[in-house]
């Protein structure tokens, strides 16, 4: 299952947008350095529908500093599993948007 697009109907769609042009005011800094740090290894069908399941828990909210909330309550590892998949999103994104890079 891809997250791909899911975004587009969802508030998300906007933040996915700032993030293709490098700015991620949802997430704290250490957020994604830490899921940078992290080993890579192939994401799960499971933690692809966790992730949708945190953006639909950020949909239910208009505001930035809610959907931070959202996200600060969540575990690290769920945390971790839904940056590394708004990251994969966002790379999908400016891939669809610039053929030469196929």
């Amino acid at each position: 299952m891809t997250l791909s697009l899911v975004y587009k109907d969802t508030s998300i769609h906007s933040l996915v947008e700032l993030g293709m042009h490098g700015h991620f005011p949802l997430f704290m800094e250490d957020w994604i350095s830490s899921s940078a740090k992290q080993p890579k290894k192939s994401l799960t069908k499971k933690d692809r529908l966790n992730a949708k399941d945190i953006i639909n828990r950020l949909n239910r909210h208009k505001g930035l500093e809610r959907k931070k909330t959202v996200l600060t309550s969540l575990s690290d590892e769920d945390r971790a599993v839904f940056v590394r998949v708004f990251l994969e999103i966002v790379e999908h994104k400016i891939i669809d948007s610039r053929p030469g890079l196929h």
